[in-house]
């Protein structure tokens, strides 16, 4: 996939409300994995990225609302970590993301990812604490051939729980409507004429933030569900949410903490626990 090489996004659970990774677990995993995954440039973990708590400014409501409306495309469409513990299988939000992380994209629509034994395609999956690698192959065969009809009705069942009801009542709706717009997206004039794969980037390709082409949907805040306009090579407007979010900025300050970029480098990642 195209920017699956640069971009890492992080499924896991919250073990408390207000710090999900306590004891540093979590961030421990991420830093083996960016070891063994040189390519990889930027990662996506929500407390990380997302502004948080009930401090937050009204811009910043606003930011935190479009992106929670547009965060599965993430899970579709960049690298994926699994942090994978027992409670992971019981809640909607990482099973959610288990199932995006486990499809491929094509002009054809959703089809599930190939099993390679340490990895699915662009995904890797890490069993921490209790969970072992049967939970990992139970995870695998849950979610990897199901389709979006088979993904919502499990994700609408009683016992895949959320801690905000709203967040299950907004993204399944769109589990339905995602292989639609896949298909209508990658077959269109301008798509590319390769489908889409699981196979990593170049790592010398051009950089797509440094040249403008930002791999994230371009939305509007007055319709933040907006497809996904990266997948068929468009940019985004300069008045679209996402710049509005994320400024550009210059080539030499890609890692600069001083930024306003809240997406996180593998430096920042690096530097966490410095």
């Amino acid at each position: 996939m195209r920017y699956a090489g640069k971009y890492l996004a992080v499924s896991h659970r919250w073990f408390n409300p207000r710090a999900p990774d306590a004891d540093g677990l979590q961030l421990r995993k991420v830093r083996e994995y960016l070891r063994a995954h040189k390519d990889i440039e930027w990662v996506w973990y929500d407390y990380w990225c997302m502004p948080q708590g009930e401090s937050r400014t009204p811009a910043q409501k606003v930011a935190f609302k479009v992106m929670l409306s547009n965060i599965n495309w993430l899970y579709i469409g960049c690298s994926v970590l699994v942090l994978l513990d027992l409670s992971y299988l019981s809640r909607f939000w990482t099973q959610f993301e288990a199932w995006l992380a486990l499809q491929v994209t094509s002009a054809e629509g959703l089809k599930g990812g190939r099993n390679t034994g340490s990895s699915i395609g662009r995904t890797v999956i890490v069993p921490i604490y209790n969970a072992n690698s049967t939970i990992r192959a139970h995870l695998i065969s849950m979610w990897e051939s199901k389709s979006p009809d088979e993904a919502h009705a499990i994700l609408s069942e009683a016992d895949v729980t959320v801690t905000n009801l709203s967040d299950k009542e907004m993204q399944l709706p769109k589990i339905l409507a995602l292989d639609e717009e896949v298909r209508t997206v990658l077959s269109g004039p301008a798509a590319d004429t390769q489908p889409v794969s699981n196979e990593k980037t170049d790592s010398a390709a051009k950089d797509p933030v440094a040249t403008g082409s930002d791999p994230f949907p371009s939305v509007s805040p007055q319709n933040p569900s907006k497809g996904p306009s990266h997948l068929n090579g468009e940019v985004p407007p300069a008045d679209s949410a996402w710049h509005a979010l994320f400024p550009p900025r210059p080539e030499s300050r890609r890692t600069s903490t001083s930024r306003p970029d809240r997406r996180t480098s593998r430096n920042q990642a690096r530097d966490l626990t410095a």
